[in-house]
């Protein structure tokens, strides 16, 4: 059970889920005694941080639930609101601990059937179940005043514009940059298959400053420097422009640098460079060292260790090209989905991939088989 929460959301929320089942065993072995006046006997403490973690946890999911910006402040706007009414029975209220426990249990089975601790019914429940079983303080009569609660509710409006303003905006500008690019490239080839060249350049040149523009107003995301890399490529392809490979470079160098971590984006933009290494033979080696990263963050991958054996023949280099080869099937072999087995797969795959397609039109384990025997037919051992 940790071993999937822990997976599935993460080290916080595994050490979240700790702390409240522990709070929660805690307060069901010894429930709380009531003091004068109704106030609980726990000790002195706050519940500041909870209301800071229920604004950082519930801002992603309520984002990616909501299709418009002006949705968002009036979910914000009402959050604020109930959190200065609620305030006093956050700090002062109690529950029973029967009902403490069941509700951790009904978030427990909900967290591992979401999957994710962005999941609203996780990330937000989740905050609110920290909140019941933490110790709670006495209060006195009136702690909370008018002022203290305008107060915090001016700092919440004034933290909750400004996340609009350097949070969101940027996320739905680039969005609409995105798309007005990816509408401008659409329309270029379908001018290029008119043999209107003129036109197509002039719209091929406005997706593609649509596309800057978006990296511009999200400089955190990889995805707008994905599309300029496949963009270049394609240019490359149909014209063979020094001028696009150099771009394909720059572009690739920054798709990556905000994707350091994903496996996928190297091996794309290796495939790419394998592409152009027909024409430009530092290619070979850029597109090695692409398929050399996406091994080291998935090493258990057999189609990347089957490129690299590829790439090595490619380059030569019959020594470690059969070490691959024979790799790629040790993994493939240990492999139990089907669906990615070197057997029913392509060296190469996808329609990014045209022109590397035509390299064979055999599966990868035949050629990793073919490289083997390669070997042996010239009369040497392993």
């Amino acid at each position: 059970l940790l071993l999937e929460i822990w997976a599935t959301a993460g080290t916080p929320t595994l050490l979240v889920f700790g702390w409240l089942a522990c709070s929660a065993w805690r307060q069901f072995r010894e429930p709380r005694q009531e003091s004068r006046g109704g106030a609980t006997g726990d000790p002195v403490g706050t519940a500041m941080p909870i209301y800071l973690g229920a604004f950082v946890g519930g801002s992603i999911p309520v984002f990616f639930l909501s299709s418009h910006e002006s949705f968002l402040l009036v979910v914000f706007v009402l959050v604020i609101f109930g959190v200065n009414k609620l305030h006093p029975w956050v700090q002062a209220g109690s529950l029973s601990p029967n009902v403490v426990a069941i509700a951790l249990a009904a978030w427990m089975i909900n967290l591992l059937t979401a999957g994710g601790i962005g999941i609203p019914g996780v990330a937000i429940t989740g905050w609110l179940l920290l909140a019941m079983v933490l110790p709670r303080p006495e209060i006195a009569y009136g702690m909370l005043s008018r002022r203290r609660a305008g107060v915090l509710l001016a700092v919440s409006v004034l933290l909750t514009g400004t996340f609009h303003v350097t949070g969101l905006l940027p996320l739905y500008q680039s969005a609409a940059q995105m798309a007005a690019g990816a509408a401008a490239i659409q329309e270029s080839e379908k001018l290029l298959l008119n043999e209107m060249p003129d036109a197509a350049e002039q719209l091929w040149g406005q997706g593609r400053n649509a596309w800057l523009a978006a990296a511009e107003s999200d400089p955190y995301t990889a995805v707008p420097w994905i599309e300029l890399t496949r963009l270049h490529w394609k240019r490359w392809e149909r014209e063979e422009r020094i001028g696009d490979y150099e771009q394909l470079r720059k572009m690739a160098r920054e798709a990556i640098r905000l994707n350091q971590r994903s496996h996928v984006l190297q091996m794309m933009i290796g495939d790419y460079y394998l592409d152009v290494a027909g024409k430009h033979e530092v290619a070979l080696e850029e597109a090695l060292q692409c398929y050399q990263e996406a091994q080291r963050l998935y090493p258990a991958s057999a189609i990347i260790v089957a490129r690299l054996a590829y790439v090595h023949d490619m380059k030569g280099d019959r020594e470690s090209s059969l070490r691959f080869a024979k790799r790629a099937l040790e993994l493939d072999a240990l492999n139990p989905h089907m669906e990615f087995k070197l057997g029913l797969r392509r060296l190469f795959e996808g329609a990014a991939m045209g022109s590397l397609d035509r390299i064979s039109g055999r599966t990868a384990e035949e050629m990793m088989k073919e490289l083997l025997g390669r070997r042996l037919k010239g009369g040497e051992t392993e």
